[in-house]
């Protein structure tokens, strides 16, 4: 026995060593697991940090992976040619059922298969026909689809935007509001990034489905084309509305004018707001994770995949008719008067008794060069493709009617900003749905695209 105890000293004293070890790790982790409240507490933090350090890692192939499935119910969605038209007939049908009550519809909800109008008001009546209210909430009545084909034409119009994807339910829900009804000011507020690419979105479906030069845009909503001053882009949609033709203002700020008059009221000039708003309005809430809620209401929307779904469609879109039927052609509505003018009726019609200006000579036009396509950077998650570059076409008649793919007007950018700059100023423009997009000098001189 010495002598196999002396053959394997160096064995067993290795063995002895790690035992040793072992004893001790197993003491300290024992007195650790004691301070931390006994070995369940542990196991408890253990099994935590690991869900959570897994989640981690797989949280950006989950938002590609939502992002994809929502850009790809989106286009499904608005490509379907009757999409539009039962959102309208579905929102005129209740607005009908619901005339005389202490309620009005304001928004849409539309699937496959199914559609749902949102009420406001205080005390809906019971839905009859083909409308059911929802179990959980009876402002929100549901019907199938092809039962509104059955349903007779309601009075008035409706001017349905998209403002998003309301995935909540199994299937995803195109979320459509009325902007035709309700406060003439629409004010996107919250996050500047997301908040911008709402308002570019919507513009961009106005611009599309109204007649040419119904979207004026001023400066500072979009980088790539360049727009009037505030006051004076809405002063120019409140004359081309006193005209009687549609005009839709999308400002990068609240007018001057708004701080001691009023919007006007339906039928007249729709105020798209960038910022903070003052009295009567729709108030649109936007996250930095691309969430758009409608404030005081239970409605809440995905904006992420619109911007790129709105631009691939922006030529697709069916024609509106815009509030109060159809409209002549608008006299030709000048933008540049003084500053001294704005101040003493930005929100009156035109005094017909006034002389009319001369005409000013044509300045000389130079040739643009089209800017290259762009790739969205900055917040993972979106969407790889580039964006469609804007297609200029000088604005026509204002008659209703389809329009050619490539109809010139705003393109909304996609949700990530390429240079990280989340205010409105010089870098940002705008533009006017009657003129050509014009490269923007600053960017041109930096060398950016």
């Amino acid at each position: 026995m010495t002598g196999v105890l002396a053959a394997h000293r160096q064995l067993i004293s290795t063995l002895l060593g790690l035992a040793g070890l072992l004893v001790l790790v197993a003491v300290l982790a024992h007195r650790l697991a004691r301070r931390a409240g006994g070995w369940p507490v542990v196991r408890r933090r253990a099994r935590h940090e690991t869900r959570a350090t897994l989640r981690a890692f797989a949280a950006p192939v989950t938002r590609q992976v939502q992002y994809l499935r929502r850009r790809r119910q989106l286009g499904r969605l608005l490509a379907d040619g009757t999409a539009w038209p039962d959102a309208e007939r579905a929102l005129l049908s209740v607005a009908t059922r619901t005339a005389g009550a202490d309620c009005r519809p304001y928004a849409v909800l539309l699937g496959s298969g199914t559609v749902g109008v949102a009420l406001a008001g205080r005390t809906p009546p019971e839905p009859d026909g083909p409308w059911t209210a929802d179990s959980d909430d009876p402002r929100l009545w549901w019907a199938d689809r092809p039962a509104l084909a059955v349903e007779p034409e309601g009075d008035g119009t409706a001017l349905l935007a998209v403002v998003g994807l309301d995935d909540r339910y199994r299937e995803g829900l195109l979320v459509l509001l009325d902007l035709a009804d309700g406060p003439p000011l629409t004010a996107a507020v919250g996050d500047p990034r997301t908040a911008r690419a709402l308002v570019q979105a919507v513009a961009a479906q106005l611009d599309g489905r109204l007649p040419a030069g119904s979207v004026l845009v001023s400066d500072g909503v979009h980088r790539f084309f360049p727009g009037e001053a505030v006051d004076a882009t809405w002063r120019a949609a409140r004359v081309r509305a006193a005209a009687g033709a549609p005009a839709v203002a999308v400002c990068a700020g609240l007018p001057g004018a708004l701080e001691t008059v009023p919007p006007a009221g339906p039928g007249g000039a729709l105020l798209l707001v960038l910022g903070e708003p003052r009295g009567y309005a729709r108030i649109l809430e936007a996250d930095r994770v691309g969430r758009v809620r409608v404030l005081d209401t239970n409605l809440t929307a995905d904006l992420s995949a619109l911007p790129r779904v709105v631009a691939g469609l922006i030529g697709t879109l069916p024609p509106a008719a815009p509030p109060g039927g159809p409209v002549s052609a608008a006299p030709p509505v000048i933008l540049d008067e003084p500053d001294s003018e704005l101040a003493v009726s930005a929100l009156a019609p035109p005094d017909e008794t006034s002389p009319a200006r001369p005409p000013r000579a044509a300045r000389p036009r130079t040739e643009r060069k089209p800017f290259p396509a762009r790739g969205p950077v900055g917040i993972p998650a979106r969407g790889a493709v580039a964006l469609p570059e804007p297609d200029p076409a000088p604005g026509g008649g204002s008659d209703i009617g389809p329009r050619p793919a490539g109809h010139g007007g705003i393109q909304p950018q996609p949700f990530d900003d390429a240079d990280g700059d989340d205010e409105p100023g010089g870098g940002d423009t705008g533009v006017s749905a009657a003129r050509e997009p014009v490269p923007h000098s600053g960017a041109a001189e930096a060398g950016a695209p």
